[in-house]
């Protein structure tokens, strides 16, 4: 048996802002799943990231 109260309802979400391109959030999307498939390109940005890290 559970002894807390219910949770209140999450408030409705804001307004979409004004000015936001979904076109170009789109692109930006299909372009980063693009480079997330690459998997040689996430080899070398590993390994650079490595050697950022490395001293």
């Amino acid at each position: 048996m559970n002894c807390l109260p219910p949770h209140p309802p999450l408030p409705p979400p804001p307004p979409p802002m004004a000015g936001l391109f979904p076109e170009s959030s789109i692109d930006t999307l299909r372009r980063e799943l693009q480079w997330e498939c690459d998997y040689l390109r996430e080899a070398r940005c590993a390994r650079r990231f490595r050697e950022l890290l490395k001293d």
